[in-house]
């Protein structure tokens, strides 16, 4: 029975990722870890808790979280899908020149840095005593067109410059684990999902987004109305069906892809 590890389903694609990979399929259930930084407060996720997917195991996102999965998983692990990332917080949407001081953007940065990529690095090194064990070895790394310099060239986009540049810094740390485990034929690759709208499925109150917030957020995405008008955001189910179909079919020969 294969065995996928999320990290950051509590709201958004993972909580949904969460949902279809718990869904029985041709190969059998999946058995599915979920971390979340608070599983108790997750309402979104504690829903789905609520059906009958009881080979969903819900994980505090700490240093505990590979350990309490393997005694559930024989120790093994097939994919980590990492999609955890800083969406909150009250600069999340600044560019780089539209901090009130320099410590608020270094504040900003570092919390993103930490989130971004730091946990990614750590939740791979928690996990890779299971993946080493699995079958499939796959280590998944979802980012977003913010982070692609063709994209915020094309929008001259200078808005969440943190998340856009610390999720940029997530693709080198998959080309580094593409390299460190090419001989035990891992596969890490980068996934872009594009746009999603998963405002039905946003969180809790710490994610609402302020007054002045919501005012430059609706900026944005007026300006990518205009650019690309005919461009329409996927549901979360769509989007993650196909990622799902990609996680399935990237092999060997896409390591180290972003």
């Amino acid at each position: 029975v294969p065995s996928y590890a999320v990290i950051g389903a509590s709201r958004g694609m993972g909580l949904e990722l969460v949902r279809q990979l718990a869904k029985c399929t041709r190969s059998g259930t999946h058995t599915v870890f979920a971390t979340a930084r608070n599983k108790y407060t997750s309402t979104h996720l504690n829903s789905v808790l609520k059906g009958h997917h009881e080979n969903i195991y819900v994980l505090e996102a700490d240093a505990s979280a590979a350990s309490e999965a393997a005694k559930v998983a024989d120790g093994a692990s097939d994919v980590l899908i990492y999609n955890a990332a800083r969406l909150d917080g009250e600069y999340v949407l600044r560019g780089l020149l539209d901090f009130h001081s320099e410590e608020k953007l270094h504040t900003e940065f570092i919390e993103a840095f930490e989130v971004n990529v730091l946990g990614a690095i750590h939740a791979i090194n928690a996990f890779l005593p299971l993946l080493r064990k699995g079958v499939a070895k796959k280590i998944i790394l979802v980012s977003g067109d913010s982070s692609q310099h063709e994209w915020v060239q094309t929008t001259q986009m200078t808005a969440m410059a943190a998340l856009s540049i610390t999720k940029c810094a997530l693709g080198m740390v998959g080309v580094k684990y593409s390299v460190e485990l090419k001989e035990e034929r891992f596969t890490v690759v980068g996934v872009n999902p594009e746009w999603v709208d998963t405002s039905a499925k946003a969180g809790d109150q710490r994610t609402a987004l302020s007054p002045e917030n919501q005012a430059t957020f609706a900026e944005l995405v007026s300006k990518l109305k205009a650019m690309y008008p005919n461009a329409k955001a996927r549901s979360p189910e769509v989007a993650v069906y196909h990622l799902l179909k990609t996680i399935e079919s990237v092999g060997l020969a896409d390591s180290g892809s972003y």
